[in-house]
C-alpha cells in the first residue's frame, strides 16, 4: 500500500476530537495552510483521488512535491495522535519515566532520576510489563556503579537479583502460555474442531492444564491466556455450554482489567463478538437480545480511541439479530433481512471479518434453500466461492460441495448431480477434507440416482436417516449441522414439503 493511501486511511480513522486536537497541536510554520487543506480534502474523500490533490496545489500555486507533503503530514499525524493518547496507556507512562530518567541521569541528577525510575518500576510491575521491568532493573544496576558503600551496594544487588529472577520466571510462564495459545490457534485454523481421537486427547490435555492453572489465582494477563486456552479447547471439543461461560468470564476482563490483561481494541471487539455468537449457539436468545439491547458499559466505554472496532461491533450486532431469526428457524423473517445485510456488506466491506461474512453467506444459502428458492441458493453458493478467498473456505468445503448436490437436486438437475459425484469425491479426498458427512451424501445420492421408483427412494432415505442422526450427534461432526441441518433435509424429502414448512409443521 502506497503512503498516499495509508495517509487517507489514517485520516479517515480519526475521530472528531482527534482531528480537532491535531489542528490545534500541529504546526508546520509558514506551510501550515497547505498541510491543513490537504488534511481536510483527504478527510472528505471516499477513495484516494490524486488529481484533486494536484488541483489543490495548482490552485494554491504550491510547487513542492505532493509525495513529500503527504509523507510529512503522515508522520506528523502519527506523532500528534501518540501524544494525544499517551496518558490513556500506562505503558506509555512507564516509557516516559524511563526517558525522563535517562535525561536526568546524563546530567548527573541521580536523586531526581532514581525517584522516577522507582515509580516506573512500580507501575510496570503492577501492569506486568515484564520487558520494561527487565529494562528498569538493568538501569537500576547502573546506580551501583556510582555507589561506594559496600553494605548499600550488597543489599541493593541482592534485591535487584531477586526481582530479576522473579521477573524471568514470570516471562517464561507467559512465554509458555503464549506458545500454547499459538498452537491451539493453529489447530483451530486447520481443523476447527476435533476430527479424530488424537485431536481429542490433545485438547483434553490442554483443558486439564488450563483448568488447574486457573486455581492458582494467576494475574489478569495469565488469566486471559488461560481463558483463551479454554476457549479454543472447548470450541474444539464442541462444548458450547462451557464455552459460553468462559467467553463471558474473559469478556469481564475487558471491564475490570483492560490494561492489566494487556488487552487491545481487537480483543475488546472479538470477545463481545464471540460471546454473542455462543449465546446463539446455545439457543439463549433471551440473553442475546438483552445483551444487544442494553449494550452495557464495557461495550462502549473503554479506552478504545478509534471507531474502527466500534463499527465492526455494530455490524456484528446487526448480523446477530439476523442469526437469531435463522437459528430459531424463522425462515421468512430471516429471508426479509437478506437484502439489507447484503447491501450493508457491499457498503462496509472494510469492517467485516472474513469469518463473519462467510457464515452469513452460508446462512443466506441455507435460508433460501429451506424456502425452496433454489436459484437464489445457487447464487449465494457461487457468490461464496467467488467472494471469499479459497483458504478461508477450507473448513466449509464439505458444506459447499454437499450443498451444491442438494441445490441441484432441488432444481431437478439429476444429470448434473450424477456428473458431480465422482469429481466431488476425488476433490475432497485429495484435499484431505473427505469427512463422514460428505461420504454419506455421495453414497446416498448414488443409490438414489440408481432407481427411478419413488417408493424405493423414500425407503433409501428412511433407512439412511438413523445413520445421519448418529453422525449429527458426534462432537467432531456437529459443526456441519450448525450451519446446515441435513437431517431436516431428509425429513422434508420424506414428507414432500420444504424444510421451512416442515419446521412450521413441527411447531
Amino acid at each position: 500500500m502506497q503512503k498516499s493511501e495509508q495517509l487517507l486511511l489514517l485520516i479517515q480513522s480519526m475521530s472528531k476530537s482527534e482531528k480537532r486536537h491535531f489542528k490545534l497541536a500541529a504546526s508546520f510554520g509558514k506551510q501550515s495552510t497547505i498541510y491543513f487543506k490537504i488534511f481536510d480534502l483527504l478527510a472528505q474523500q471516499k477513495s484516494y483521488d490524486k488529481q484533486e490533490l494536484v488541483a489543490l496545489l495548482e490552485a494554491e500555486n504550491y510547487k513542492s512535491s505532493l509525495a513529500r507533503l503527504q509523507h510529512y503530514l503522515y508522520e506528523t499525524i502519527l506523532k500528534k495522535l501518540t501524544q494525544y493518547h499517551a496518558e490513556s496507556y500506562p505503558y506509555f507512562q512507564v516509557m516516559a519515566w524511563i526517558q525522563q530518567y535517562t535525561v536526568l541521569r546524563d546530567r548527573g541528577l541521580y536523586d531526581q532520576g532514581r525517584q522516577l525510575l522507582v515509580k516506573a518500576l512500580n507501575l510496570a510491575e503492577d501492569y506486568q510489563y515484564d520487558g520494561l521491568v527487565h529494562e528498569i532493573l538493568g538501569l537500576q544496576e547502573y546506580w551501583l556503579l556510582e555507589e561506594q558503600n559496600f553494605n548499600l551496594v550488597k543489599s541493593k544487588s541482592i534485591a535487584i537479583r531477586e526481582k530479576q529472577t522473579e521477573n524471568a520466571a514470570r516471562i517464561r510462564r507467559i512465554h509458555q502460555l503464549r506458545n500454547d495459545v499459538h498452537a491451539l490457534r493453529l489447530f483451530f485454523l486447520e481443523h476447527q474442531f476435533i476430527r479424530n481421537k488424537e485431536h481429542k486427547v490433545y485438547l483434553e490435555q490442554m483443558l486439564e492444564d488450563a483448568t488447574q492453572a486457573l486455581e492458582n489465582e494467576p494475574t489478569a494477563l495469565e488469566k486471559r491466556y488461560l481463558y483463551t486456552k479454554l476457549v479454543y479447547t472447548y470450541y474444539g471439543l464442541q462444548n458450547f455450554e462451557q464455552l459460553e461461560q468462559i467467553e463471558y468470564k474473559r469478556l469481564l476482563l475487558v471491564e475490570q482489567n483492560f490494561h492489566k490483561a494487556h488487552l487491545i481494541p481487537f480483543f475488546w471487539y472479538v470477545y463481545q463478538r464471540n460471546y454473542v455468537w455462543f449465546l446463539m449457539l446455545n439457543g439463549e436468545f433471551g440473553e442475546l437480545y438483552k445483551f444487544l439491547n442494553e449494550k452495557t458499559s464495557f461495550v462502549l466505554d473503554l479506552p478504545v480511541h478509534s471507531n474502527f472496532y466500534r463499527h465492526k461491533l455494530e455490524i456484528t450486532f446487526q448480523v446477530s439479530r439476523f442469526y437469531g431469526e435463522a437459528l430459531r428457524a424463522n425462515f421468512k423473517q430471516a429471508y426479509k433481512q437478506i437484502p439489507a445485510l447484503a447491501n450493508l456488506y457491499s457498503a462496509t466491506k472494510g469492517y467485516w471479518d472474513i469469518e463473519v461474512i462467510t457464515r452469513v453467506v452460508i446462512l443466506f444459502m441455507y435460508i433460501t434453500f429451506c424456502l425452496e428458492k433454489y436459484q437464489e441458493s445457487d447464487y449465494w453458493l457461487r457468490y461464496l466461492e467467488s467472494e471469499i478467498p479459497q483458504h478461508y473456505l477450507l473448513p466449509y468445503q464439505n458444506i459447499g460441495k454437499i450443498a451444491q448436490l442438494l441445490i441441484h437436486d432441488g432444481l431437478g438437475n439429476e444429470r448434473f448431480v450424477k456428473n458431480c459425484l465422482e469429481p466431488t469425491r476425488i476433490q475432497l479426498y485429495r484435499k484431505q477434507r473427505f469427512f463422514e458427512v460428505a461420504n454419506f451424501f455421495i453414497k446416498l445420492f448414488r443409490r438414489l440416482l440408481s432407481t427411478q421408483d419413488m417408493d424405493e427412494r423414500k425407503e433409501l432415505l428412511l433407512n439412511s436417516r438413523p445413520k445421519l442422526v448418529e453422525i449429527s450427534k458426534q462432537p467432531e461432526k456437529r459443526g456441519f449441522f450448525l450451519l446446515f441441518n441435513f437431517v431436516d433435509w431428509v425429513d422434508s424429502k420424506l414428507e414432500g414439503i420444504s424444510i421451512a414448512e416442515l419446521v412450521e409443521k413441527r411447531r
